[in-house]
């Protein structure tokens, strides 16, 4: 390293460490343990007589001056601010991996999130707000095991964050006058087989957020419906709290005693596991050096294509699609929508669709994604086939050149190469698991959309299905392949 990257870093370190604190009416021994953080901003808004947008403009220019990843100097410049002890100011301002919870006041990353308020009334009357409370798959308080109350936001023409602020002011105002007075040691009181309970919910989330954050490490894929794109609009927007919890409780096993607390059930009884070995692993790593997962997923089913030899993902396709031609034959249609070749929708009376060469029906494009997707080795566009023929002749050349599979014959009147794989039986046995995994998630994807069609959607509007397929190798145990029943929601996935 260069002697100016050395000077660089010093000066970096130098302007941090000798910041000149802002002068602050606060009072060691204010800040709760776990608040959430726009309790701390209203308090110091009363205490600074402050208003919400002031409180925006001091955070910015004198907290928010790290990177996201100087997460412990910004921990240490607040503990320094505001004279608490380091230990009480991480449980307030450091980032909440599993919650949605506010730990700064950014109006465009807040402007979405919050519609509603949430708080424990009882908690309310200590003067205390948890950053738990805000989370909105947690149903009771963790600490007086009652339901959570939940007020809409009230509409005003300031932000929505402020709005959010002066909302909880005044709730706290309501029920514990002089609140912002106290100190955190009589704040909240809490007995000892409260204190056990919260200790205890308090240890299972901060597990579930390590293992939350250390996911993307030993995640080696993850699968769904929509592995291949596709061009159709999300509908909705709220998260699966129940698949949430789901894989919280798979991650991070969670006690019993604390199951009443969630929105929805932490059981996980449809969760399925198939264990593979770690030898499988080692050789799937390798495979990585030199191929993608959409490159073998597609190398793998051109090859059974090119055989004649369906597998039985293929089959359970060819299946999908018998169904639902005899569930509507084309001759018989009544759908009023249709969907042009090239975009764009036609409504029309029942019957009608069927003289309008460009447009297809609904259930013809659910067929036929099937089949394009999985079965059609023979398009009958020119360009298609050429584009089609040359992508399985360059996955073919890189797959002999790395030495994964060998060429054992030819087919399509001997221009097209037969391979042989040189993996493992297991491997095989695992690339079959999880694409058949996949084709029974998009085919519930595709029918909950020709559903919705029925009951008045614009087939434009397809709900799209979560990720639920998740190949997981953890420290020294054996290769998972965990996957959840299909389940419909929205574009955001938390994990």
């Amino acid at each position: 390293m260069s002697n100016t990257n050395h000077e660089k870093i010093k000066l970096t370190k130098s302007r941090h460490n000798n910041i000149r604190l802002p002068k602050i009416n606060w009072g060691r021994g204010r800040l709760n343990k776990h608040e959430s953080f726009v309790a701390f901003a209203a308090k110091f808004c009363r205490l600074n007589c402050l208003t919400p947008k002031q409180f925006r403009e001091f955070w910015k220019t004198s907290i928010n001056i790290f990177d996201n990843d100087q997460q412990e100097k910004r921990v240490c410049l607040i503990a320094r601010i505001l004279n608490e002890p380091k230990s009480v100011v991480r449980t307030v301002f450091e980032n909440r991996p599993l919650d949605t919870s506010w730990n700064s006041m950014d109006s465009r990353a807040c402007h979405y999130r919050y519609n509603s308020i949430s708080y424990c009334c009882e908690c309310l009357d200590d003067g205390f707000h948890g950053n738990f409370h805000e989370s909105d798959w947690l149903r009771k308080c963790p600490i007086h095991y009652i339901d959570l109350t939940r007020e809409l936001l009230k509409y005003s023409s300031n932000l929505k964050v402020d709005r959010y602020l002066l909302q909880l002011l005044s709730l706290l105002d309501l029920n514990c006058p002089g609140w912002e007075f106290s100190d955190s040691k009589y704040s909240l009181k809490i007995d000892i087989k409260k204190q056990k309970i919260l200790n205890e919910f308090l240890n299972w989330r901060r597990e579930a957020e390590k293992s939350v954050t250390k996911r993307p490490y030993w995640c080696l894929g993850s699968f769904g419906s929509n592995y291949y794109s596709f061009d159709f609009k999300p509908n909705g927007k709220v998260y699966n709290h129940n698949l949430l919890m789901q894989k919280l409780g798979w991650m991070t096993p969670i006690p019993e005693k604390l199951y009443g607390l969630f929105d929805e059930s932490p059981l996980y009884s449809e969760l399925d596991i198939q264990y593979f070995s770690k030898k499988l692993a080692n050789e799937l790593k390798a495979l990585f050096l030199t191929h993608r997962w959409y490159e073998l997923f597609d190398l793998y089913k051109s090859v059974y294509l090119v055989k004649g030899e369906l597998r039985t993902f293929q089959r359970m396709v060819e299946i999908a699609i018998n169904d639902i031609n005899l569930a509507h034959p084309l001759h018989s249609c009544d759908c009023i929508w249709g969907i042009s070749k090239i975009g764009g929708l036609i409504n029309c009376l029942p019957g009608d669709l069927k003289y309008y060469g460009n447009y297809q029906c609904p259930y013809e494009i659910a067929s036929n994604q099937l089949y394009d997707r999985w079965l059609n080795l023979f398009p009958n566009n020119d360009s298609e086939l050429c584009r089609k023929w040359g992508y399985y002749d360059s996955l073919v050349d890189n797959a002999k050149n790395n030495g994964i599979a060998s060429v054992v014959g030819y087919a399509c009147e001997g221009q097209k190469p037969i391979l042989e794989f040189n993996w493992s039986n297991e491997l095989t046995v695992l690339f079959d698991n999880i694409l058949e995994k996949v084709v029974l998630a998009e085919i519930c994807e595709l029918k909950t959309w020709v559903a919705s069609i029925k009951s008045g959607i614009p087939p434009d509007f397809r709900q799209l299905f979560l990720r639920n397929i998740y190949l997981v190798k953890r420290h020294n145990t054996d290769l998972q392949l965990i996957s959840w029943p299909p389940s419909g929601n929205n574009r955001y996935e938390r994990y």
